[in-house]
């Protein structure tokens, strides 16, 4: 028999964070089209938004590069040994700072009969539609939470889709309508459907799966498709995100790198070359080739002027060339803070 059951504690809240900031660290939400963010008050009106609270999270285990596989956590291996750590140290830092809003039995109930409501008659048009589920039971778990993305949700792997008992567990933000919830469901059953294939399917590809099923197999004409809301880049957004993520010592996860084989700076898909004088590009690339690593005044005197280098060489000169970059990049969203200014020494370029 299918199940859809409602879990809401400090430590679902804790999780919702540590999904959050695997989706920083690994560059997914800026690289995709969604902007991570301190405050709700853009939430209601743009659901590309990812909310993260201001905290030092640098100081609770070290460093973002260690949250991994956060659907891991319940066994003894070191990846969920580090994420339940996480997970600890989170929730201490919800009390602490008051952010962990109890909701009461009563609501928890009120929400339970609407997931269901949602729920039930879209797994049997799921069964009736693809047969692969149609002798499956669902076991679906909802986490209402404050924090993340809108709604994510766990991928079904071949090995899951063989067993009888099928297992999901969907994350909805509090301010996004319960009928996405149902984009939550068609996404989880269709991306593991294309694992092979996952070097060479990207997660629009996919999402324009889920997508589809969502408006056609389970009739929800009125929930506008995740491609259609990430698919324009809002400068204004971008910018606050990245300035945000730069003041949490965060990676950015901006698409910005050099390409050796073209010669060529690349900005998400657009080649941006052709918008820098030569000294700039020089400057830039040779930022690019060493990101988080000061280049020293020298260095990139050597880069713009070669051999010349005795002659041409100043601080001003370079600062200016620096400064004529920042004001390009920041014309694409870009904080001028990316690249930062190393005391007496030069300047880095971040993540």
């Amino acid at each position: 028999m299918d199940s859809v059951k409602l879990e809401y504690s400090l430590q679902t809240e804790a999780k919702s964070l540590v999904h959050a900031i695997f989706g920083v660290s690994n560059g997914f939400y800026i690289k995709n089209g969604w902007y991570v963010l301190p405050t709700k008050t853009a939430y209601l009106k743009d659901r590309s938004t990812v909310y993260l609270p201001k905290m030092d999270y640098t100081i609770l285990l070290g460093s973002y590069v260690k949250i991994s596989e956060t659907d891991k956590i319940n066994n003894n291996s070191d990846v969920a040994q580090n994420n339940k750590a996480w997970v600890n140290a989170l929730e201490d830092q919800l009390k602490n700072n008051k952010l962990y809003i109890n909701i009461s039995t009563t609501k928890k109930q009120k929400l339970l009969t609407e997931y269901q409501q949602l729920l039930f008659p879209a797994i049997k048009k799921l069964k009736l539609a693809i047969p692969l589920y149609k002798n499956k039971e669902f076991n679906i778990i909802v986490n209402p939470t404050n924090f993340g993305v809108g709604l994510s949700f766990t991928v079904l792997r071949n090995k899951s889709l063989q067993q009888k008992n099928i297992d999901i567990n969907i994350k909805i933000r509090n301010d996004v309508p319960l009928a996405y919830l149902i984009e939550g469901l068609a996404s989880s059953v269709s991306r593991g459907l294309y694992e092979k294939d996952v070097n060479n399917i990207g997660w629009r590809e996919t999402e324009s799966i889920s997508d589809f099923l969502t408006k056609y197999v389970f009739e929800q004409e009125d929930c506008v498709p995740t491609l259609s809301v990430v698919s324009k880049r809002k400068i204004k957004l971008l910018e606050q995100s990245l300035n945000y993520l730069i003041s949490l010592n965060a990676p950015t996860g901006v698409p910005f790198k050099y390409v050796e084989s073209t010669n060529t700076v690349m900005l998400f898909e657009d080649n941006i070359t052709s918008d820098f004088t030569p000294y700039e590009f020089k400057a830039l690339r040779a930022l690019l080739k060493n990101r988080n690593k000061t280049i020293t005044f020298d260095q990139i005197s050597e880069q713009l002027y070669g051999e010349e280098t005795d002659i041409k060489f100043t601080i001003w000169g370079i600062t200016k060339t620096i400064q004529r970059i920042r004001d390009k990049l920041q014309n694409y969203g870009l904080p001028r803070d990316i690249i930062l200014n190393v005391k007496g020494q030069g300047f880095k370029l971040l993540e």
